[in-house]
């Protein structure tokens, strides 16, 4: 599909599911805006880049409204190279991710994880079954990518037509 073509960088999004846990440690955290994102069947995949085109069908879960950012994955990780509060967290490891996942959980006494490739796939479809959520064609006011984001990572939208509530 080509939303796998519209990002430039790994983008970290995080996925819920609701349980209890306790936690002794007294770092500051943000807690993520989630949305809930009713189960459904679709078919992922894309016939010119991830073949073969096949149905899934997924149960309800949430997922992060936002990327997660260096601000709050500083809280985290204080080490880790933040070149802006509201940019994206980037150059980190899967495991890197994961364990922010559990630091995330402990704090909260919910259950946080990474998204499934399918979870991520459907939620970027928002129920659609064109190329991308908005139609059948790239549009730079929709996304950042390679054609349109100079070769920069830009900061996390909250508002604007990029990431807005419309497309949620």
């Amino acid at each position: 599909m080509k939303l796998i073509q519209t990002f430039s960088i790994l983008i970290f999004i995080l996925s819920l599911s609701v349980s209890l846990l306790a936690s002794d440690d007294v770092r500051p955290y943000i807690e993520p805006d989630m949305v809930f994102i009713k189960g459904g069947t679709f078919q992922m995949g894309q016939t010119d880049i991830a073949r073969p085109v096949h149905q899934v069908t997924l149960s309800d879960f949430y997922i992060g409204k936002y990327e997660v950012t260096n601000k709050e994955y500083v809280l985290f990780d204080p080490t880790h190279e933040n070149p802006g509060d509201d940019l994206p967290v980037v150059k980190i490891t899967w495991d890197e991710a994961c364990a922010y996942c559990q630091w995330l959980s402990e704090k909260t006494g919910k259950t946080y994880r990474l998204p499934t490739e399918a979870e991520w796939e459907y939620a970027c479809r928002a129920g659609t079954t064109t190329e991308y959520y908005w139609g059948t064609e790239m549009d730079d006011e929709f996304c950042w990518y390679f054609g349109n984001s100079g070769g920069k990572v830009h900061p996390v939208a909250r508002g604007s037509r990029i990431n807005s509530d419309s497309m949620i």
